[in-house]
C-alpha cells in the first residue's frame, strides 16, 4: 500500500506478524520505505551480510499512534525550529518506539511550511542489526504533510477494523481528533503553539489562552502564541496591549511609510520556492524605491522611531502599528545595542511596508514569515551587491578585518554580514 502525498511519502506491505506480542501490533507488521521528495529516509545497511535496502520490517501501529499523540504539535508548534539539538519527542520520529529503531527524522512546522530533516546513524544499533544511511533538511508544504500523515493513520487504523481490532489508543485518539469541534481546534492549536500538550498540560492554562484570544487581533495571536513562556501569559499580553495602546495614541508622522506601502502594493514579486528569497526581493525593491544605492547606509530614522519599554518576555523584541493607520513609533521590549535595534527596526518595517496586519509583534521565533522578516533586514541594510563591492577581497575569503569594516559601513552585526555572505554570495561567483 502507498500514502503518496507530494513531499513526504510512506509506502508499505503487509508481513505475517505471528512473533509480534499484542495483537495491533501483529496486525500492521510491515515492510516499509519512507520517502522524503526523492530521497529514501529507510534506506539502511544490514549488520549481517553489509549489504543495504530501502525498507524497514516493523509494526506500523506505533508510527501511527505517535502521530496521533503527536498531532497538534506536528501541525502548529514551531518552537524546535529555534534549536535542532533539543527537538522534542513530540517531533521525532524516533520517539515512536516499541522495540522497533525507526529513522531518525524530526518534523517541524514552520507556518506554511513544514521542514523536515533526518540524519544517519554513526554505527548500527544493538540488537536491531541496522543502520540508517542518509541525510536530508527539506521544507515542504504544511498541507501535504498533515494529508499525508492523517492518510497514514487513517490505513493502519483501517488494516485494524479489518482485522476486527478495536477501542485501541490508536483509534480513540484519533477519534477524539475527528470530532474535535471548531473551538477546541483553536484551543489545541493555541496550546501546540505554546510547546504544550492539548490535553495533558494546557488546561492549567486555559484561562490565559482564552485571554489572549479575546484581547489580541487574530493576526497578532498565532506569534504571540509561538514566542511568549507560558507561565508568562498573563504579564505579556498586559505588556503587549499596553504597547498597542500606547503606539495608537502616538502622533502617525507616516508620510515615508505611505510612500514606501504604496511602491510595494504596486510591485510584482514571483513566488519563490523558499521563504526568505522573498524578503530579499521585497527589500531590493525598498531601497530602489527609496534611492539608495547598494553601498549607502538605510536610514530607519526616515521611517521608524524606537522607545524601550522593559517587558516580561524578551522573545518578543518589539511591537507595532502599520497597516492603513500606521505609526512610526515601535516599542521595544529590551534595551539593545544600535546595531541589534536597527535590525529589529528594520523587521518592523517590513510589516510597514508589506504586511496587511493593522498590528504586529516581531519576536525570536522561527516561521515563515520570520524567515521573510530576517531576510528583509538583512537585505535592507546590508545588500548582498554592496557587500560585493565594499570587499577587498572575494567573499569566500572574506573574515575579520574585511567583514568588521562593512558591518561597521552599514552600521549592522558582523553576523548579518557573514549570513549574507554565506547565503546570497559564496558560491554564486
Amino acid at each position: 500500500m502507498n500514502v503518496e502525498e507530494p513531499g513526504l511519502r510512506f509506502k508499505w506491505e503487509w508481513l505475517p506478524g505471528d512473533s509480534m506480542r499484542s495483537p495491533e501490533l501483529a496486525a500492521t507488521f510491515a515492510r516499509l520505505e519512507v520517502y522524503v521528495e526523492d530521497e529514501c529516509v529507510t534506506l539502511v545497511q544490514d549488520e549481517g551480510s553489509g549489504s543495504s535496502r530501502r525498507s524497514i520490517q516493523v509494526s506500523l501501529y506505533p508510527l501511527a499512534e505517535w502521530i496521533a499523540f503527536s498531532w497538534w504539535n506536528l501541525l502548529a508548534n514551531s518552537r524546535p525550529a529555534r534549536s535542532r539539538t533539543r527537538l522534542s519527542d513530540r517531533h521525532s520520529l524516533r520517539s515512536s518506539g516499541d522495540g522497533f529503531l525507526w529513522p531518525d527524522l524530526s518534523i517541524v512546522p514552520e507556518g506554511s511550511s513544514t521542514r523536515i530533516s533526518w540524519r544517519p546513524d554513526r554505527k548500527h544499533a544493538p540488537g536491531a542489526g541496522i543502520r540508517y544511511l542518509t541525510f536530508g533538511d527539506i521544507s515542504i508544504p504544511s498541507r501535504d504533510v498533515s494529508t499525508s500523515l492523517s492518510s497514514f493513520v487513517l490505513a493502519v487504523i483501517d488494516r485494524l477494523v479489518e482485522q476486527d481490532i478495536r477501542s485501541t489508543a490508536l483509534q480513540e485518539e484519533w477519534a477524539a481528533i475527528e470530532q474535535a469541534d471548531a473551538e477546541e481546534i483553536e484551543f489545541c492549536v493555541a496550546a501546540a503553539r505554546l510547546g504544550l500538550d492539548p490535553y495533558a498540560e494546557a488546561p492549567k492554562y486555559e484561562k490565559e489562552i482564552l485571554a489572549a484570544a479575546e484581547a489580541l487581533p487574530a493576526s497578532v495571536l498565532p506569534t504571540f502564541y509561538d514566542a511568549v513562556d507560558p507561565d508568562r501569559l498573563d504579564e505579556t499580553l498586559s505588556w503587549v496591549s499596553t504597547a498597542f495602546s500606547e503606539i495608537s495614541a502616538a502622533p502617525a508622522d507616516t508620510e515615508q511609510l505611505r510612500l514606501l506601502r504604496g511602491v510595494m502594493a504596486t510591485a510584482k514579486f514571483p513566488t519563490y520556492d523558499h521563504a526568505w528569497m522573498t524578503g530579499w526581493q521585497q527589500a531590493k525593491t525598498a531601497r530602489r524605491a527609496m534611492g539608495y544605492s547598494d553601498t549607502a547606509r538605510f536610514e530607519l530614522d526616515a521611517f521608524l522611531s524606537g522607545m524601550v519599554h522593559d517587558g516580561p518576555q524578551h522573545r518578543i523584541r518589539a511591537a507595532g502599528q502599520s497597516g492603513a493607520d500606521p505609526r512610526r513609533l515601535v516599542i521595544f521590549s529590551r534595551a539593545v545595542t544600535k546595531r541589534s535595534e536597527r535590525f529589529t527596526l528594520a523587521r518592523c518595517l517590513w510589516h510597514q511596508a508589506a504586511s496587511d496586519d493593522a498590528r504586529f509583534i516581531v519576536t525570536d521565533s522561527y516561521t515563515d514569515r520570520e524567515k521573510v522578516e530576517r531576510a528583509f533586514a538583512a537585505e535592507l541594510l546590508a545588500p548582498a551587491a554592496g557587500i560585493r563591492q565594499l570587499l577587498s577581497i572575494d567573499a569566500e575569503y572574506a573574515q575579520g578585518e574585511d567583514i568588521d569594516l562593512v558591518a561597521e559601513t552599514f552600521e549592522v552585526s558582523t553576523t548579518v554580514v557573514e549570513h549574507q555572505i554565506q547565503n546570497q554570495l559564496v558560491g554564486l561567483g
